[in-house]
C-alpha cells in the first residue's frame, strides 16, 4: 500500500512539473539539445512564474546558441498556461560564425615528443562553425598531455578566442609553451 501511495505522489509531482518546449527553425538538434541542457528543469513553476522566468530563459537560450557559434540567433518565448504550464522557446539561429584564422601550437620540449599530440580536427579549422566546446576541448587536451608527460610548469603563452559577430568570423590562437626543467618523464 505504501508503495502505491509513493507511486501516486511521484506521478502527481511529475504532472505538476512545468514543460520546456524548444523549437528551432530550421531544425538543429545540437542547438535544441544545448538550449535544453543550458536551461535545465523548470521545476514546478506555474504560468505566472514561467512568465517571469521567460526573459531569463531567452537570455540563457542566447548564450547556449552562442556556445555553438550562433551569435545572431533570434529567440522568442511564449508561456502556455494550463494544468501543466509550458514555456515555448522559438529560435531562429541565423548564420553561424565561422573560424577564420586558427593557430594551435605547442612550443618547447613537448613539441619534440612524437607522443604529444597537437589537437587537429575539422571542427577546429578555418571555415568550420565556431564551437566554444571544441576550443575548450583543445585547451584541455593540451593541458592533460602536458601533465601526463611531466611539463608541470608549462603555460599557454597565448589563448585567445576573438569573435566578430557582425563579420561572422572568429579567430583562435592557442600556443602552449612547455618549459625545460620540469620534465619528469618523456614517453
Amino acid at each position: 500500500m505504501a508503495g502505491s501511495l509513493a507511486l501516486l505522489v511521484a506521478s502527481m509531482a511529475a504532472q505538476a512539473q512545468s514543460v520546456l518546449d524548444v523549437r528551432v527553425n530550421p531544425a538543429n538538434p545540437a542547438l535544441k539539445s544545448n538550449v535544453e541542457g543550458y536551461i535545465g528543469s523548470l521545476g514546478d513553476r506555474d504560468g505566472e512564474a514561467l512568465l517571469r522566468f521567460s526573459r531569463g530563459a531567452e537570455e540563457q537560450a542566447q548564450k547556449a546558441a552562442q556556445a555553438l557559434g550562433y551569435y545572431q540567433a533570434r529567440v522568442t518565448s511564449e508561456v502556455q498556461p494550463g494544468e501543466t504550464p509550458r514555456l515555448l522557446l522559438r529560435i531562429e539561429p541565423g548564420e553561424p560564425v565561422h573560424l577564420r584564422n586558427v593557430t594551435v601550437r605547442v612550443e618547447g620540449p613537448a613539441a619534440d615528443l612524437k607522443a604529444f599530440r597537437v589537437p587537429r580536427s575539422s571542427e577546429l579549422a578555418p571555415g568550420a562553425v565556431l564551437n566554444h566546446g571544441q576550443y575548450e576541448n583543445a585547451k584541455q587536451l593540451i593541458q592533460n598531455q602536458a601533465s601526463r608527460y611531466g611539463f608541470f610548469s608549462g603555460t599557454f603563452s597565448k589563448q585567445r578566442l576573438a569573435v566578430d559577430p557582425r563579420a561572422g568570423v572568429a579567430d583562435v590562437e592557442l600556443v602552449y609553451n612547455s618549459e625545460i626543467g620540469t620534465v619528469t618523464a618523456l614517453a
